[in-house]
């Protein structure tokens, strides 16, 4: 989920590198003979993914019990009963794979879809998204997101490639991990983590503030009557437009709950900027599986 930040702020700079390159869309099998000998991004992020899950082999983190969650906000602890968690194996890692994912580029743009696969690690921190997608429907680019050993990186080719991004730094660092963050109720182990510290609001409120790798970012959790965990906002997040780093406030907000095997989560998701024109929602997906303690 990122929210996908770092492709949809660096993304709507595709069209202008390509015509910069003087890339212009192939049609013929001239097209088709040029990609023939490129490859995509994808074994890059199975690669990393596959590190990570080596760094982190034990079989099992017990289970989730009452006594865990006694010290939490009392909205967390109710999402916890809500969603069906307590007695269920506490989970290392999350694969999560969107049925339908899409960015908007700038405020006036349209939606562009995406194929996306995600990985959240929670011994230490990490995340590693792939996606993919077509500029034009023709001209392939693909993306692969992470954040690990308390770096963020967004790396994207065209035509797999051309490398029109590999962004890193201190404030791609701090908006992975208000990423992670706002992802919390989705791989619930984080919440019990050692570097996030919660604090209680109200009945439907929690905030919460995440501190690794020297970097420490802060959230407000909010739950409906029922339970369920419906947004989150942060003004720890870095927006990134024509090379400069700016903070805006930002929000997600998850909706329609549905069973993913005996448990309960959101399944569908958004992401919004605040800036000073109004909201800017860029990003918004329908998640299609959810699995725990995967090997692969």
């Amino acid at each position: 989920m990122r929210m996908f930040d770092g492709v949809n702020n660096r993304s709507h700079h595709l069209h202008y590198r390509l015509a910069k390159m003087k890339i212009v869309p192939l049609t013929s099998a001239v097209f088709l003979l040029f990609l023939s000998g490129c490859s995509s991004l994808e074994p890059l992020f199975t690669e990393e993914v596959k590190n990570e899950m080596a760094a982190d082999p034990r079989p099992s983190q017990g289970y989730f019990t009452e006594q865990d969650i006694v010290s939490l906000p009392a909205p967390v602890q109710r999402y916890f009963r809500t969603c069906g968690f307590i007695g269920r194996e506490k989970m290392r890692n999350a694969k999560i794979e969107w049925k339908e994912a899409n960015i908007k580029r700038t405020p006036e743009g349209e939606w562009m879809p995406l194929e996306c696969v995600q990985y959240n690690f929670v011994r230490s921190p990490a995340r590693f998204v792939y996606l993919n997608a077509a500029l034009w429907g023709i001209i392939p680019f693909d993306g692969r997101d992470k954040y690990q050993n308390g770096a963020g990186n967004m790396y994207i080719r065209v035509m797999n490639l051309f490398t029109v991004e590999d962004a890193s730094g201190k404030e791609m660092d701090q908006s992975s991990l208000v990423t992670i963050l706002a992802e919390t109720m989705m791989v619930p182990s984080y919440v019990l983590q050692p570097y996030i510290r919660w604090k209680a609001v109200d009945s439907l409120t929690a905030e919460a503030a995440l501190t690794y790798n020297g970097i420490t970012v802060r959230g407000t959790f909010f739950f409906n009557e029922q339970g369920e965990y419906i947004r989150f906002e942060s003004n720890d997040r870095f927006q990134s437009s024509g090379g400069v780093n700016k903070k805006y406030p930002w929000s997600t907000t998850s909706a329609q709950y549905k069973d993913f095997g005996g448990f309960r989560q959101a399944s569908v998701v958004t992401a919004t900027w605040h800036i000073e024109k109004g909201e800017y929602q860029y990003w918004k997906g329908e998640i299609e599986t959810v699995n725990f303690n995967v090997l692969e």
